[in-house]
């Protein structure tokens, strides 16, 4: 069985205080309150054999595939720098077709006497084929890796309260490691295959994981790169104590001995790659100079192309600011913790080994340390810079974000426009400090995750921080209605009418307007009213009525020259006098007598009542009124007129 990575020597902990904090202030999410909920992700399923020339189907899409071999009578070329394909290359095929041959580059993590391959995406591959392995290879083997279509599995669960969304670290747990993979035969109550040993911390080492740059799932390529060396290499866990993807997240390596706290819940990374007091976890990033050596590693490849045969659809390309900016973090606070001069010297020496590096960086490359082209020309030329900004982070101002998300709401059309607020710069040195953000100028509704930067009298950035920006859209729109229109009676079955609605937003500028019944509808004799309904994007609604009173024009021969003879027709339009001689109805009788029964039908039909009750008075019966005068009674605008019996 292979080794693991500097698995033989002392067991012994000793304990230092340490506390990490990753990077200055994130994006923190309010923590709902809820109970504890267990945390699923899909299993990672491998395949491992040996290398076989021909097409492999494995039996389920393939995420990644890598080789490993042992070489333990040859000194191992890391990179055959003066070959293509030195290595070997695999190529993958895609509903039916082959794609391209590319080449194996070297894990950034090694262990003695063995060759092991970084990762290659293969895009839910159906097969791959290996071609090219050296001859001196022993024992070739490959595998291929998926994270994304296994059955779901519980890899811990979250505290109450947990929120899914991170800050800017990602707790092993978080990325979903699944801790059965260090044991042997996979038994959690059992024997893990890579004990932790700590030792304090004396030197700092940048890697690259010689993967591909660009995934989009760097979660699922930190658990493929955890199979990879925990089973595929048989090394029992990841050989890195920390990861960076290409956003800036840090994600917790090797295990420390103890579970640490969820970065969605509260945590903050402190307890990263060390044990409680402060010591750091041995890992297997740089063989015989592990001890002490924090391994941290860049998601992704930065060889150039003297180091590397890229294939021709593959840009050499340099990390990204944003891994950069949370390297010089977590490198500063490594420094700070530990009292480590970022722009100095170790003389490192190994406990278990017990030999000396003289006048090593305090902050190195990979290839510092053995024969390998790791970290990548296009990281490792930035080293020297890298060094200088830990050294100045150190020192550098705080800018404190408000753990709430900011809401705002919008104020113009498509988001908001305006002043960001919750952010505070704090500068320890006193000096001038210029806070910018890289917000656009409108934004969108929704949450958008803004940069905060500090940069100092000589345009350096000295320090970042990120918020989360929620804007929000709660205002209805602004509905506009006719008022009460009045229509002549066009035919016995009442007149077509059109009218026009408007309605604005703040936020949208073409709301939905709907009204009912539509313009251009048929109104019959008498009033109808008419609703609309604005409802803007993001579902926000106004409404608001009005009347259309188709009316009969001067109903009545017997009102003409009344002063009240605008208001009888009035009333006659809205259905509230029909008129005192019926069938005909064309007379109002001005000068006539209103009984209680004619009374009680006018606000009856004014009033719009409906409910009634059950034959209050025992003198209506029959008459052609009892039924608005039993609405009256309903609505208690009348009690009856012989108290206390109140029976007629």
């Amino acid at each position: 069985m292979l080794t693991s990575p500097d698995s033989i020597g002392d067991r012994n902990r000793i304990v230092v205080r340490f506390v990490l904090v990753v990077v200055l202030v994130a994006s923190v999410l309010v923590l709902a309150s809820r109970p504890a909920e267990a945390r699923r992700v899909p299993e990672t399923l491998g395949d491992s054999k040996p290398v076989d020339a021909g097409p492999v189907e494995v039996g389920f899409p393939i995420d990644y595939v890598a080789v490993q071999w042992a070489a333990s009578n040859r000194i191992i070329d890391a990179h055959a720098l003066d070959a293509s394909e030195g290595h070997g290359a695999v190529r993958f095929r895609h509903d039916g077709r082959w794609g391209p041959w590319m080449p194996f580059e070297q894990d950034g993590a090694e262990a003695s006497a063995q060759w092991t391959s970084g990762l290659i995406p293969a895009a839910d591959a159906e097969a791959y084929q290996v071609r090219g392995v050296p001859a001196w290879a022993e024992s070739p083997s490959v595998v291929a890796i998926n994270t994304t279509d296994g059955p779901l599995v519980t890899v811990d669960t979250r505290p109450g309260g947990g929120a899914d969304a991170l800050a800017n670290c990602v707790s092993r747990a978080e990325w979903g490691a699944d801790e059965s993979l260090r044991f042997n035969d996979g038994d959690i109550e059992g024997i893990e295959s890579w004990p932790p040993t700590f030792y304090p911390v004396q030197t700092l080492t940048v890697h690259h994981t010689a993967d591909w740059n660009g995934t989009d799932d760097p979660a699922g390529l930190v658990r493929a790169t955890y199979y990879n060396h925990a089973i595929h290499n048989e090394w029992g866990d990841i050989a890195y104590n920390y990861l960076i993807d290409e956003r800036g997240l840090v994600y917790e390596g090797r295990w420390s001995g103890n579970e640490s706290a969820p970065c969605g819940g509260g945590g903050d990374g402190s307890d990263f790659a060390h044990d409680g007091a402060g010591d750091l976890v041995t890992g297997g990033h740089a063989y015989n100079h592990n001890q002490g050596n924090v391994g941290i590693a860049l998601l992704g490849i930065f060889a150039d192309e003297t180091e590397f045969d890229f294939p021709p659809s593959i840009e050499p390309v340099g990390p990204t600011a944003a891994a950069v900016s949370s390297l010089e973090d977590v490198l500063a606070e490594l420094s700070d913790r530990h009292g480590l001069d970022p722009l100095g010297t170790v003389d490192y020496y190994n406990p278990v080994w017990e030999t000396t590096n003289v006048g090593v960086d305090t902050i190195s490359g990979h290839r510092d340390w053995r024969a390998t082209a790791c970290p990548g020309e296009f990281l490792y030329i930035q080293l020297s810079d890298i060094r200088q900004a830990v050294s100045e982070r150190m020192n550098r101002p705080i800018i404190t974000v408000s753990e709430d998300p900011l809401v705002l709401e919008g104020n113009t059309i498509g988001g908001y426009t305006g002043e960001l607020s919750g952010v505070i710069v704090t500068d320890p040195g006193d000096e001038s400090v210029t806070l910018t953000n890289d917000a656009p100028d409108l934004l969108p509704l929704g949450e958008t995750l803004v940069t905060w930067t500090a940069v100092d009298s000589e345009d350096l950035i000295i320090a970042t921080a990120t918020q989360t920006v929620v804007v929000t859209d709660t205002t209805a729109p602004d509905l506009k209605v006719p008022g009460n229109m009045f229509i002549e009676l066009e035919t016995d079955d009442g007149s077509i009418t059109t009218f026009t609605v408007q309605s604005t937003d703040i936020v949208d500028p073409d709301p939905t307007v709907g009204c009912e019944p539509i313009s251009g509808s048929l109104f019959p004799l008498g009033p109808t009213s008419v609703t609309c309904t604005a409802v803007d994007a993001s579902g926000n609604a106004a409404q608001a009525s009005f009347d259309i009173v188709v009316f009969t024009p001067d109903p009545f021969v017997d009102d003409d020259g009344l002063v009240f003879e605008s208001d009888i027709e009035w009333m006659a339009a809205m259905q509230i006098t029909k008129g005192c001689n019926p069938p005909a109805n064309d007379l109002y009788c001005p000068e006539a007598r209103v009984t209680r029964g004619q009374m009680a039908a006018f606000l009856v039909r004014a009033l719009e009542l409906t409910e009634r009750l059950d034959d209050p008075f025992t003198d209506d019966d029959d008459s052609i009124f009892e039924a608005d005068i039993e609405r009256l009674a309903a609505a208690g605008i009348t009690k009856g007129c012989n108290p206390p019996a109140n029976t007629r």
